[in-house]
């Protein structure tokens, strides 16, 4: 934007000085209310202190500070004081005509049915989402214990061949006819298929109380 074109804007701005001091506040002292109304007739009233922050005071502000950091960012204007008087005419000119509180009432609006639309589909993926979630959380728990209750399975044969086999060691070890190496033999393999079959125990034991929780969650739904 040229510097001259700033200029013009701002001589243009000037004009609407008066009519952008005219807004009236319903308060006491009337008296003043009433001048103001009676000598600009301004195009927004506002009645409450609510309006007056929210309505004006604000949007004001905040239209104030976008303009002037928008001056500074150009820096056409080296003097500080300039870039102040015309975001402070540029501010109060919108707002006497209603063009803030316009602005204020769409982004509102705007704003609320925004809220409205985002919580609706936040919903919706978040429900899809969590059930997708769950589904996959209790379809590796499921896994887990069908995988458990294999390997149980597995186990419990393997004690089952130990056991077997460690009754035909020890019906070896009463044959008479046995010689002492063998016998040697069949004690070093009766003392493994002893240490085998405790192992085998406690792992069986350890699964099954495993395999308990996880029936148990899968049953009643816990996490």
């Amino acid at each position: 934007m040229k510097k001259s074109t700033l200029i013009y804007l701002a001589i243009i701005l000037v004009v609407f000085l008066p009519s952008a001091f005219s807004l009236p506040f319903r308060f006491q002292p009337y008296w003043f209310y009433k001048v103001m109304n009676d000598l600009f007739k301004p195009q927004i009233k506002f009645s409450t202190l609510r309006q007056v922050i929210f309505f004006a005071i604000v949007p004001f502000l905040i239209s104030f500070t976008i303009v002037f950091g928008i001056l500074t960012e150009l820096n056409i204007f080296k003097k500080k004081n300039v870039k102040v008087i015309i975001a402070l005419l540029f501010a109060l000119s919108l707002m006497y005509y209603g063009v803030l509180s316009h602005l204020v009432f769409t982004v509102s609006s705007l704003g609320t049915f925004a809220v409205v639309i985002i919580f609706a589909v936040m919903f919706v993926l978040g429900t899809l989402f969590f059930g997708r979630a769950k589904t996959g959380y209790w379809k590796t728990k499921a896994d887990a214990y069908g995988a458990a209750s294999k390997q149980m399975e597995t186990l419990k044969k393997e004690l089952s061949e130990a056991h077997e086999e460690l009754r035909i060691v020890r019906e070896d070890m009463t044959d008479f006819a046995v010689s002492p190496s063998k016998m040697k033999g069949l004690k070093e393999r009766e003392e493994k298929l002893e240490r085998r079959i405790t192992e085998l125990r406690q792992e069986v034991s350890k699964l099954m109380s495993e395999s308990e929780v996880m029936k148990d969650d899968l049953a009643f739904g816990r996490d």
